[in-house]
């Protein structure tokens, strides 16, 4: 009668019967059996609802353990968007029909979407939600009147409405809980909720306000939607004049095929991303093993130095250990070594074995790719990407650092530690000059010679040539 008065666009209809076995028990992964005649929407059979159409009609896992709460109705969001009224997921009700034992026998099924009326009722006095509402405030057991129970009863109120509809009275205490300790000490927070058809997961997440912004929310979805192994199929952010920012995530994913992350450390890699970049940038530094003391001075200089581009691809643990090659390439340069350049190679963890990368650091302008490439292919390397970003820090001349990817074709025979140090002081010997460019430097990379070591073979070949004992280094 309620969704009738205008608080449900019925967009389809379809009665199901669940399948039982000889024994009378549910039978889970069987075909569900179908009326003749479905309406709307479901008039075609084969129109999925809380399936992929990949997927035939049974009594998934997930629909079994349903039947075994006494709820009479269940509410869950489909997979399929609605094409009229809204563009938004169609929500799912589940009406279960009854024996005459009390056992369900199957369930009319209906699609379509809550209306407007139906956001804007008092949770208070909302069939299928009010009695969920009013139990959690009574066991909540806070003094009625009191300011703990006022705000508790704001946090019902204004919690996400398709979550209040699906949510149990467990769960939903649970976390009306924490966001009302959230108030008491804002911080970063998410509260989960994982479809009990295994197709979606909630995540509600709260910031504090002097810490939201867009840039903030997109690292967050992005954290939780890889941690879910998922894809964020909306959000939906709410601002007020209260302390904390509230973010609803949907993230996607594929039943029974996907990772469950640990909550506490999802919640901590959230609560990072959701940091300044000052701040961890300090918090770096401290992880680092820079002293206490230090710390302000060297944020003051630097932390402000390294550009919008650079702080989206590497963390703030790369700029602190970044700031160390770059700390080595000032202090070179005032002793008066030298050293133009500082290289740094490693290799990232989804590296093939056949790869690594390396850094160059260098004070004043961006180093030309013509300048490098031609060093790496005379070692018998291929260069894949190069990434370039401009450092400046207060008060002293910019520095440019590069990413360099390369590919070794020999790179699986080669334990990368071996050639890691050899391969940096080479490179940098090439570039101040101290040495030659030609095909034996690839004796550095493959057998993981020192850059002399090289050079002193170049003078034995050379010579060798000359007296005609070898041939030219090219047929070599």
């Amino acid at each position: 009668k309620w969704l009738k008065s205008d608080h449900f666009v019925f967009l389809g209809a379809r009665d199901y019967n669940y399948p039982l076995n000889a024994d009378g028990d549910y039978e889970a992964e069987a075909p569900l059996s179908q009326s003749s005649a479905g309406l709307g929407i479901l008039a075609d059979p084969d129109r999925t609802v809380l399936r992929r159409a990949s997927e035939p009609a049974v009594l998934t896992r997930q629909m079994r353990r349903q039947l075994d709460l006494s709820e009479p109705v269940t509410v869950a969001k489909a997979n399929a968007r609605s094409r009229v009224h809204r563009r938004a997921y169609m929500d799912y009700v589940g009406v279960k029909r009854y024996g005459p034992d009390g056992k369900a026998t199957g369930e009319t099924r209906f699609v379509g979407l809550f209306t407007s009326d139906a956001y804007d009722q008092l949770a208070t006095e909302t069939p299928l939600i009010r009695r969920k509402v009013a139990n959690v405030l009574s066991r909540a057991d806070k003094a009625p009147g009191s300011h703990n129970e006022k705000r508790l009863r704001n946090i019902l109120e204004n919690y996400p409405r398709d979550e209040l509809f699906q949510i149990g009275e467990d769960e939903l205490l649970s976390i009306a809980l924490g966001i009302l300790h959230l108030y008491d000490r804002p911080r970063i927070r998410l509260f989960t909720r994982q479809d009990p058809f295994d197709r979606f997961v909630s995540v509600l997440c709260f910031i504090p306000r002097e810490k939201f912004d867009s840039s903030v929310r997109e690292r967050i979805g992005q954290i939780v939607a890889r941690a879910w192994g998922g894809r964020i199929s909306a959000w939906y952010p709410q601002l007020s004049d209260a302390p904390l920012v509230r973010v609803h995530f949907i993230i996607g994913v594929t039943p029974g095929d996907h990772p469950v992350p640990d909550a506490a450390q999802l919640e901590h890699d959230v609560a990072e991303a959701g940091r300044g970049w000052v701040e961890r940038f300090e918090a770096a530094l401290r992880r680092a093993d820079v002293a206490d003391v230090e710390v302000g001075p060297l944020s003051t200089r630097w932390a402000r130095a390294f550009g919008a581009a650079y702080r989206d691809r590497y963390s703030a643990d790369e700029a602190a250990i970044d700031l160390g090659e770059m700390n080595r390439l000032n202090a070179a340069g005032k002793v008066g070594a030298g050293e133009s350049v500082v290289v740094r190679a490693f290799r990232n963890p989804d590296d093939s074995r056949l790869q690594f990368r390396f850094k160059l650091y260098r004070r004043g302008p961006s180093v030309p790719l013509s300048d490098v490439l031609p060093i790496m292919a005379d070692m018998g390397l291929k260069t894949l990407e190069e990434y370039g970003y401009p450092i400046r820090p207060l008060g002293e001349e910019e520095i440019h650092v590069h990413e360099f990817l390369m590919e070794d074709p020999r790179g699986e025979d080669l334990v990368f530690a071996d050639v890691k140090e050899p391969f940096e002081r080479a490179f940098a010997a090439v570039w101040n000059g101290r040495t030659e460019s030609d095909g034996f430097n690839r004796l550095v990379v493959e057998l993981g010679m020192e850059w002399r070591e090289a050079a002193l073979i170049r003078t034995l070949a050379r010579y060798r040539q000359q007296t005609g004992l070898d041939p030219s280094q090219t047929v070599q």
